[in-house]
Parts: C-alpha cells; sequence; structure tokens
C-alpha cells in the first residue's frame, strides 16, 4: 500500500511539516487553533491513480463528513476547542484504515481559566472601585466633620473668655456696691459653673441635659446681677440625657436676652426657655423669649 501523509501547515507558515503514516496506525496530534489539516497520497508503481477515501468526525457533535481525493492534497479547517477523528484508507483497501485523533487547542480567550483570570480581574476592579468610592466619601465626611469641630472649638474659645470676663466683672460691681455677700455667693455659683466650662471645653456636643444644667447656674449668676426671674421648661417625654446639642451654644442667645431685652427691668424682667420635640422626624426646638423690648420694637423678642 503506498504511503498516506497527514500533516498540518501552521498558520501564517509555507512549509509543510508532513506525517506519514500506512494503514492499520492510530495516531495523535494536537494543533493550534489556526493550523491547518492536509491529507496527501503519495502514489507508488504499485498504486497509480488510487483514490483515498477519509471521514473527518466531530467527537462533539458526531457530525461526519466525507471526502474522496485522487492523488491530491486535501485541506481540513478544523475549529478550534474540538476534537477529531480522522480515518482513512484507499478506495482499493477498505479493510486497511488508518486513525488519527486530532485535538485543536481552544483560543486563549475562551479557555476556562481565562474566564477565571477575567473574573477575578472584575471583581477586584469592581471591589477596587466600590472600596475607593466609598474610601473617599469617608475622607470627604472626615475632612467635614473637622472643620466643624474646629469651628465649634474656636466658637468655644471665644466664648469661654467672655463669658468669664462678664460673670468677674459682675462680681466687681457687687462689690463695688458693698453687697459682699450676693457676691460671695456669686463666686461660688461662678466657680461651680466655671468647673463645667473647663471640663466641656473641648467636647463639640454635649448632651441637653448637662447644657441646660450649665445654663440654669448662668441664669442663677446673672439673676442675682439683674434680679430678673426665669424659667425652664421641658416637654414631656423629651429625653435629654441622649439629645446633644453644640456645647455653648445657649450660652450667647441667652446672654443676648439679658442685655438686650430684660437687664433694665429688674425684678419685672422675665425670661422663658422652652425645649420641645420638633415637627420633622428627630428634631428639637429651643425657644428663647423674654418680655423686654429694644429701641426699634415693642413686641417681645425671641430667639430661635
Amino acid at each position: 500500500m503506498p504511503n498516506i501523509l497527514v500533516g498540518y501547515r501552521p498558520n501564517g507558515a509555507s512549509s509543510k511539516l508532513v506525517f506519514a503514516n500506512n494503514a492499520d496506525t492510530t495516531q495523535r496530534l494536537q494543533l493550534r487553533p489556526d493550523d491547518i489539516v492536509f491529507v496527501e497520497a503519495k502514489a507508488t508503481s504499485d498504486f497509480r491513480e488510487s483514490d483515498i477515501e477519509f471521514s473527518l468526525i466531530n467527537l462533539e457533535t458526531k457530525q461526519i463528513e466525507h471526502h474522496s481525493e485522487n492523488f491530491d492534497t486535501a485541506d481540513l479547517a478544523l475549529k478550534a476547542g474540538t476534537e477529531y477523528q480522522l480515518r482513512f484508507s484507499y478506495l482499493l483497501q477498505p479493510e486497511s484504515v488508518a486513525v488519527y485523533y486530532i485535538r485543536v487547542n481552544p483560543r486563549w480567550y475562551s479557555r476556562p481559566i481565562t474566564y477565571v483570570v477575567l473574573g477575578i480581574i472584575l471583581v477586584g476592579a469592581a471591589f477596587w472601585f466600590v472600596t475607593g468610592g466609598l474610601k473617599q466619601k469617608i475622607r470627604s465626611f472626615q475632612k467635614k466633620h473637622q472643620k466643624l469641630e474646629d469651628a465649634a472649638i474656636r466658637l468655644q474659645a471665644m466664648l469661654n473668655p467672655h463669658f468669664t470676663f462678664n460673670a468677674l466683672s459682675s462680681i466687681q460691681g457687687l462689690m463695688n456696691t458693698g453687697r459682699v455677700e450676693e457676691a460671695n455667693h456669686y463666686l461660688q455659683e461662678f466657680s461651680g459653673l466655671l468647673r463645667k466650662t473647663l471640663t466641656t471645653n473641648q467636647r463639640v456636643f454635649n448632651t441637653l441635659d448637662r447644657e441646660l444644667d450649665m445654663m440654669g447656674m448662668y441664669l442663677r449668676l446673672e439673676a442675682l446681677r439683674f434680679n430678673f426671674s426665669w424659667h425652664l421648661h421641658v416637654a414631656e417625654g423629651l429625653d435629654t440625657a441622649t439629645i446633644e446639642i453644640p456645647t455653648l451654644i445657649l450660652q450667647p442667645l441667652i446672654e443676648n436676652s439679658i442685655k438686650h431685652g430684660i437687664s433694665r427691668l429688674a425684678d419685672k424682667g422675665e425670661l422663658y426657655i422652652l425645649c420641645k420635640p420638633g415637627a420633622e422626624t428627630n428634631s428639637l426646638v429651643i425657644t428663647i423669649k423674654d418680655n423686654g423690648t429694644c429701641s426699634t420694637t415693642n413686641r417681645d423678642m425671641d430667639y430661635l
């Protein structure tokens, strides 16, 4: 029997890589995706003008292609990632069959490991994108929070000396008018308030009950000085121990009400502080009201 040659052309190559085989043999061939398989009969003196018959079987789909050539070369373009069985023989000797098992490797982007790597990359990119966005938001929030804290601390730094100066002036005024007993009582109240303000000096926020306690001490001091009456009302059900407000935020408002509203009314002056829930959920309304008048209006002055 003449030789039957099976070989392949690498993609882009001009030369043939030839594998010679006789019948009754089984061979295996592994190719790259773009390699082209060819089948060729080499005639001998005994087998001239003999035809080749071969079948190409797709082992996945079981599809069969039949071919017959007369001393010519047949090129087979195979699909990537597929296994084939190539069976061929001469028509004059159908009992002698040569078999090739051909595996065409998948393209790099269709291999399972490629999908795994791409999946890992996509998950990593998504994780990086999400965490990067969250980190950016956290940094932005931290910067805003730090600015608010710095502003509150600067405000406290301005309020504390201002309040201390006013208290000392009040004590001096009592001493100069011979009201020594009242000055001593004022000094005791002031020392207690000063201790509380010092302990909260670096706190940006303070609970409402503590803040109202400090403002009560401050009002008692100012009432000794100006002889007005004051009233503090907290709405029923308001949990002052858990509500937080900026530290000393009420002090300048109360001071303004006393100084410009009731300081000249003596025992006729009245000041009211009302704390109640706001109309919106988780909101708080604090109203500071007095019965004093200013030079531009005859109406009561409110500070919200």
